[in-house]
């Protein structure tokens, strides 16, 4: 971790800027954090910012996580895997969903 210039802080190996003795504030509610980019996710949604586009079609999303989410619908992606019956799920929450099938 590295010091960072503006103000003490300690920067995460993400170039996160964390300083729990300055924290950040929302100028749109109440919200604070200690980790700037946690604030700037946060602001846009307040703001409908949405910086993250999608390759395959005009979708755009707030979040990086969104995106990546969004575009398993034009990929087929299914990273997630029942350990008991192979089944295959694009998100987690079908997987979670799905478990709970075999607990009966």
């Amino acid at each position: 971790m590295g010091q960072d210039k503006r103000g003490g802080g300690a920067v995460t190996g993400a170039g996160k800027l964390v300083n729990p003795n300055k924290p950040h504030h929302c100028p749109y509610c109440a919200y604070v954090t200690s980790n700037y980019a946690h604030l700037m996710r946060h602001v846009r949604t307040h703001t409908g910012e949405k910086p993250y586009s999608c390759p395959y079609c005009p979708f755009r999303a707030a979040q990086k996580d969104n995106l990546k989410r969004h575009i398993r619908t034009h990929t087929g992606e299914k990273p997630y895997t029942c350990e008991y019956c192979h089944y295959t799920f694009a998100e987690k929450s079908g997987l979670k969903s799905h478990l709970r099938s075999h607990q009966s």
